[in-house]
C-alpha cells in the first residue's frame, strides 16, 4: 500500500494505509479455524474488552479516508503493535507468528 501511495501521490486518487487492531466482528468465528486454543481466545474477556465495536472502527477508517490521511491505526492495540514493531521489528513479527500459531493449534 505504501508503494501505491507513492505512485499516486500527485494524482487525484487518495490512498490510506489502515492498520486495524481487534475489531468486534464475527470474522474469527466464521474463519473455520478450530482448536482448543482458538476457542479459549474467543472467550477471553481481555481480548473482547480491547476489541473496538465494528461501527466505531468503520467511522475511524472513513474519517481517515475523507481527510486523506496516509496512515491510521484503528484501536489501541494497533497503536501498541505499531510502536512495538518500530521498536523491535523482528520480535514483533515473531510474536505475531507465535500468536497466530496458538490460535490455529500449531
Amino acid at each position: 500500500t505504501e508503494g501505491l501511495y507513492a505512485e499516486l501521490k500527485d494524482t487525484q486518487v487518495g490512498v490510506t494505509v489502515i492498520h486495524p487492531g481487534a475489531v468486534n466482528t464475527d470474522i474469527t468465528s466464521n474463519s473455520g479455524v478450530q482448536s482448543p486454543q482458538f476457542e479459549a481466545s474467543q472467550k477471553n474477556d481481555e481480548v473482547s474488552k480491547m476489541a473496538m465495536p465494528a461501527d466505531e472502527a468503520a467511522k475511524v477508517m472513513v474519517r481517515a479516508i475523507e481527510k486523506n490521511k496516509y496512515r491510521v491505526m484503528v484501536g489501541k492495540d494497533a497503536q501498541m503493535l505499531d510502536f512495538f514493531y518500530r521498536l523491535a521489528p523482528q520480535r514483533a513479527v515473531n510474536l505475531i507468528v507465535k500468536r497466530m500459531g496458538a490460535f490455529s493449534g500449531k
